[in-house]
Parts: C-alpha cells; sequence; structure tokens
C-alpha cells in the first residue's frame, strides 16, 4: 500500500489518513499500456529499470527521436516534438533510480540528435499535416506547436545533456521573441521549463520571476481542479507555496474512484484514465512527496 506525506511548515513529515489503495495498483496494472504497467512496476515493485528503458527504446525511432504512438493522441510512426517530450517525462521520472545512466544516456545522445537536426532556423520543431492526417490522432495536432522546442531544450539541459551550440543559439533566439505568459493554462508551460533548466537563456530570472508570482496568485483562486501537479507543471513543485501542494495532493487523492482510478479530466479520450492516474503517482515519487511502505 502507497502511503503520501509532506512536510509541514515545522519540517516535520506529516502522514495524511488517506492512502492509496490496492485498488490504484490493480486498475493501473490492468488498464494501462505495457510502457505504464513498466513503469508502476520499476518505480513501486523493484522490477529491473531495464525493462522500463526498453519500453520506453521501442517508440524510438531509428532518426532518434520518438513517435510510434508514446503520445496516445497522436499515433503517427514518424518522430514528433510531443511524442520526444514525452519520453523525456518517463526518462526523468526514472533520475531517482541508481545504477540507469549508462542505459538513459545512449537514448538522449540519439534523441539530442534529432532534435539538432530537425529544429529549423526560426527555433521551432515543425509538426508535417500530411504524417499526423495519415493515421489516428486528435484535431488539435494539426495546429501550431511552435514552442515545444523549448520544454525540449530544457528537458536536455536538466539532463545535463544540452543542446550544442548551434542549435541552442537559434533555441535562444526563439525563445527571446516570446512574451511572459500573464495567465498560467494547463498549456503555456513550455517558456518556464526552458528558463528554470537552461540558465544561459538571458531572460531566465525575468521569466521565473513572472513564475513564482504567478504561482503565488494561484493559490488564492477558487477552481475545481489543479493543473500543476502534472507532467506539465511539476518541474516548479519547489517554487510552489506549501499550502497550494498540500491543498492539491489532497485534492487528488480525495478523488480516487472506487475502481482505485482517478477521475479522467478528457472524458471523451479514455485512455488518459489510466495514464493521469500514474502520472499522480510518478510525480509524488519524483519529488520525494510519496512513501512506499514495505
Amino acid at each position: 500500500m502507497l502511503h503520501y506525506h509532506i512536510a509541514d511548515k515545522q519540517g516535520e513529515k506529516q502522514m495524511f489518513a488517506n492512502t492509496i489503495s490496492e485498488n490504484t495498483r490493480i486498475y493501473i496494472l490492468r488498464n494501462s499500456r505495457l510502457l505504464e504497467r513498466q513503469m508502476y512496476s520499476v518505480l513501486f515493485e523493484k522490477a529491473p529499470v531495464e525493462m522500463v528503458i526498453k519500453a520506453i527504446a521501442a517508440y524510438q525511432n531509428a532518426d532518434g527521436g520518438f513517435g510510434n504512438g508514446i503520445e496516445p493522441d497522436l499515433l503517427t510512426p514518424v518522430s514528433t516534438g510531443i511524442g520526444m517530450e514525452t519520453a523525456f517525462y518517463y526518462l526523468d521520472m526514472l533520475t531517482n533510480k541508481k545504477h540507469c545512466t549508462d542505459q538513459v544516456n545512449p537514448l538522449l545522445q540519439r534523441a539530442r540528435e534529432w532534435v539538432e537536426h530537425s529544429i529549423t532556423e526560426n527555433g521551432i520543431i515543425p509538426i508535417i499535416p500530411d504524417d499526423v492526417r495519415s493515421y489516428p490522432h486528435q484535431v488539435w495536432w494539426l495546429n501550431s506547436d511552435e514552442t515545444r522546442i523549448l520544454s525540449l531544450a530544457g528537458y536536455l539541459a536538466k539532463f545535463n545533456m544540452p543542446l550544442r551550440q548551434r542549435a541552442k543559439r537559434i533555441v535562444a533566439r526563439f525563445a527571446d521573441t516570446l512574451a511572459i505568459p500573464d495567465v498560467l493554462t494547463e498549456y503555456n508551460y513550455p517558456l518556464f521549463v526552458y528558463a528554470v533548466n537552461e540558465t544561459s537563456f538571458s531572460r531566465w530570472d525575468q521569466v521565473l520571476d513572472v513564475l513564482q508570482q504567478k504561482l503565488t496568485e494561484h493559490i488564492y483562486e477558487p477552481r475545481e481542479s489543479y493543473f500543476l501537479l502534472t507532467r506539465y507543471w511539476y518541474h516548479f513543485i519547489d517554487m510552489m507555496p506549501e499550502e497550494l501542494v498540500e491543498r492539491q495532493i489532497e485534492r487528488y487523492v480525495d478523488s480516487i474512484e472506487a475502481d482505485g482510478g482517478m477521475p479522467n479530466p478528457y472524458p471523451e479520450l479514455p485512455w488518459w484514465r489510466p495514464i493521469v492516474t500514474l502520472d499522480f503517482l510518478l510525480i509524488l515519487n519524483r519529488l520525494e512527496l510519496l512513501d512506499r511502505l514495505e
């Protein structure tokens, strides 16, 4: 059984009464793809880390990019920016696992080659509409995805494998053209991911000052749901007011349904329900907010 805790204001660990039950484990293992089942087994059941690295590598193409449906709303086999970001997210969840660097670095080196090869002089990685239309997809993946390069560059810097000079200059020039978002929305995180990880970015301190202010304001906004404790915003947990973190965790745990799954934020896309259920556990574990009790 999984219990979670967070530190209280005195630095003591406060164990909440809520538990994430065996039902959640069963729900994830029964309803998830192989990739998510392997993530759960490796991080919570002491399965060999090689299992999940092989599962992630199965989505990597010969060009070094990731596709083949690793982003479940975009089933094109060709490499895409969102495919790459999804792989980076799962690899980041393994950071707390010891002795996996030698296995992960070859994937990252090939991934960096793809990013550097795919970036345009304007600083973006374009989506090719014909590639998208040829396979099952959600319609929003026909839209522009221009800022994706910023989260990819941020992840690579976080992995200590930053873009090399030409690509780094192109991305920095593109980032400098962007306005800092004045409202936090679920998907406008890429500039912040770039700023928090790529300290060579000339405006990193200005961008993060705005983010800090917005996170502080966020706690006072009435809302039915939160998007900050997600695969998009977990990078900034250390910048979030403690009360905001507590409130999100309590809301998530209280929302677990009888079968062990989380409510699906995309009810018309049922494959996301086991993914978001696992995401909650992965992020708490990655941020050392989750205790696994033997």
